[in-house]
């Protein structure tokens, strides 16, 4: 393989790394999804549950939700009309979205990732700020996520796999904090998923649009019923 071509590889991947660390600050460390009532209602309460949880999280929701969306996004942003397709995306995930703190949390995380890169210079094709800017205050995380990517030209598997590795540590450091569960527990969460990454990439790219935001309803109603919560640690 020419070492331009390796260069191109490895400048990818830490581009990757960089946007889907915890340390690249878009607030995603508020929100729970719902999280917060399965634990306060007794559903999620050890290890085990916590990932059962996370499994039918990431399965269901997630999978048809985000990680669709994201992969909806890069393809659509090469596309001649691609800017219209984006705008419709972006409608379709807001209208699917019936929770409302689950629905800003996408919003508020889409926007701050769109002004974070735009600040520190990433090299970006145009075309994705005239996403931003028609995008306005609805840019969600997952499409923006995608557009991005498709942006940035990198790799649209590598693109999802990054993702989804991202959102599953974030929320298993979630368990770890509101259960709680030990450090060790949550290492070993995240390890049970070693053979389930592959499978859920293949299914969100095998899927078609009409698959996009699939219904989960007990996870609607519990990120619903997060809303008028006693008290809360996190946002959604």
């Amino acid at each position: 393989m020419p070492e331009s071509r390796l260069r191109a590889e490895e400048d990818a991947l830490f581009l990757l790394l960089e946007l889907n660390d915890a340390l690249f600050p878009i607030g995603a460390y508020a929100h729970s999804y719902g999280l917060e009532t399965y634990v306060q209602q007794g559903g999620v309460h050890d290890a085990a549950t916590a990932g059962k949880w996370l499994r039918a999280y990431f399965s269901g929701s997630f999978l048809y939700g985000e990680l669709l969306s994201a992969r909806l996004a890069y393809e659509a942003f090469g596309e001649p009309d691609g800017l219209e397709k984006l705008l419709e995306l972006e409608a379709e995930v807001r209208a699917a979205r019936v929770p409302r703190e689950t629905r800003e949390a996408l919003q508020k995380l889409g926007r701050r990732l769109a002004k974070n890169v735009t600040k520190i210079g990433l090299p970006f094709a145009a075309r994705f700020d005239d996403y931003v800017k028609a995008a306005e205050q609805s840019c969600s995380h997952p499409v923006c996520y995608g557009a991005l990517a498709a942006a940035l030209a990198l790799p649209e598997r590598t693109a999802l796999q990054h993702y989804l590795y991202a959102q599953l540590s974030a929320l298993t450091n979630t368990c770890v904090k509101l259960i709680p569960l030990s450090q060790t527990d949550g290492a070993r969460l995240v390890a049970s998923f070693r053979t389930c990454y592959s499978a859920y990439i293949d299914r969100a790219l095998a899927a078609e649009a009409d698959d996009l935001c699939l219904s989960s309803p007990g996870l609607d109603i519990r990120a619903m019923q997060h809303e008028v919560l006693y008290s809360r640690l996190y946002m959604s």
